[in-house]
């Protein structure tokens, strides 16, 4: 993935959205069962909200860059929205939030359905991304094939 340029009035914008959902969990006394927070982005306006797994919105915005964007809405969107959450959870801002682990940072469209899977929160788990996967098929079957072969 080329590296993204965001600028920071975005990144800040985007942040304090998903902080503001996330606000609502840091308050709680007993830990939330849930396993998605969505993210839905409306290239019209230009707008971010926040929903929970069972579609209750949480928050929203605007993010004045996003409304003037022309080409490649959706790689570029798809990558701050990454690069924010990355930034957030390398600065401990998902510490204190209760909410059982693993959930993850979900777009979704505007039928709720799921576009990408931007950031997963867990203490255990390790995501890989798609170049470390690649050609892991090709190399499970081989095994599995010698395996057999036994």
């Amino acid at each position: 993935m080329a590296a993204v340029t965001i600028k920071l009035k975005t990144l800040t914008c985007i942040e304090q959205i998903i902080a503001n959902a996330l606000s609502n969990y840091k308050e709680e006394t007993d830990f939330k069962l849930v396993t998605d927070i969505q993210l839905l982005v409306l290239p019209e306006t230009g707008e971010l909200i926040v929903f929970d797994d069972d579609d209750v919105k949480l928050a929203d915005g605007v993010v004045e860059e996003w409304t003037t964007l022309n080409t490649d809405f959706s790689t570029v969107v798809r990558s701050q929205l990454t690069v924010a959450l990355t930034q957030m959870k390398e600065n401990g801002q998902f510490k204190d939030i209760h909410l059982f682990k693993p959930y993850s940072f979900i777009l979704i469209d505007e039928d709720h359905e799921a576009l990408d899977d931007l950031l997963l929160v867990d203490d255990d788990t390790v995501v890989l991304n798609e170049e470390l996967l690649e050609g892991l098929d090709e190399e499970l079957n081989a095994f599995l094939a010698h395996l057999l072969s036994d």
